[in-house]
């Protein structure tokens, strides 16, 4: 999963190196639970020190794959208390996305939690920083496919305003949109249905696409939600890998949505499917006259 690369993030904030115990010529930051006392990876003293841990139980309401939860451990009655860690760590783990096999995960922070710690010398204190892990994965599946004839269709429209969230454009294995040059868009779907009716050989799909921009600034964002929205209206289609057509019926935009949760744009489409063709009685002794 993305555990090491949370790891990797932990490590490179400024402050957890100067102000961590050391661990193995490093800043003293652990998986779940730090090594023991007796380590001999340890420097000359073991606090503060950090560990983190990932619950991977999804929550259906709050739209939420898991939990990631940093401990920071200090010395009670020392100078560096827990809450000096917290901006720094939200700073650079919030909001941020990371690359998965499966598509994306991306942390957003929820709320700081200050507990005690060991209670015998030497006495600890501490804070619990959790973080919601959202889950963008991967939904361009087989042919034909809306997702993917979407995400072409921006791609071919926006391609030097715009990077494709899950595609080969996507920047590296973790990053904050907010610091990137260039917007980034995520296309899904969560239903689809059908009315059973044909058209000829051609059986009727209805889809709802929903289109997540994220950009450094709301200028930004509402610029390039605008555009994009327009040239749908304009087109009122896009062709599918297969070279059949994606009717656009109806779009949405909402500019005050939540782009980790709901996404802006939402488009509902109409796409078709060829049925088998029926086996057909063969005219025989036919007499023309």
């Amino acid at each position: 999963m993305i555990d090491a690369l949370v790891y990797n993030s932990l490590i490179e904030i400024d402050y957890l190196k100067t102000n961590l115990a050391t661990y193995n010529s490093g800043p003293a930051v652990f998986y779940a639970e730090a090594a023991n006392d007796q380590d001999s990876n340890w420097g000359k003293t073991m606090y503060p020190r950090a560990d983190y841990y990932m619950d991977w139980t999804a929550n259906a309401e709050r739209k939420t794959a898991g939990t990631l939860m940093v401990n920071v451990w200090c010395l009670a009655g020392k100078s560096i208390i827990p809450e000096d860690f917290t901006a720094p760590i939200c700073e650079a783990l919030s909001n941020r996305f990371y690359k998965d096999t499966d598509g994306h995960y991306c942390t957003v922070w929820t709320q700081n939690d200050p507990f005690n710690g060991i209670t015998e010398e030497p006495a600890t204190i501490g804070i619990t920083i959790s973080f919601d892990i959202m889950a963008f994965p991967v939904q361009a599946t087989f042919s034909p496919d809306p997702v993917a004839g979407m995400q072409s269709f921006i791609k071919a429209n926006f391609a030097s305003s715009v990077k494709i969230l899950g595609t080969a454009d996507t920047p590296d294995d973790t990053f904050i949109p907010g610091a990137l040059a260039i917007p980034i868009i995520y296309v899904r779907t969560d239903n689809q249905s059908s009315s059973f009716q044909d058209t000829y050989s051609v059986r009727w799909i209805q889809i709802d696409l929903y289109l997540h921009l994220f950009a450094p600034d709301v200028t930004t964002r509402n610029t390039l939600l605008r555009q994009v929205i327009n040239k749908m209206v304009i087109a009122g289609e896009c062709i599918l890998d297969d070279k059949s057509p994606l009717f656009f019926q109806t779009a949405k935009m909402n500019l005050a949505a939540d782009p980790l949760r709901n996404g802006q744009i939402t488009i509902s489409c109409r796409f078709g499917i060829l049925t088998p063709q029926k086996e057909s009685v063969k005219l025989n002794h036919i007499i023309i006259t």
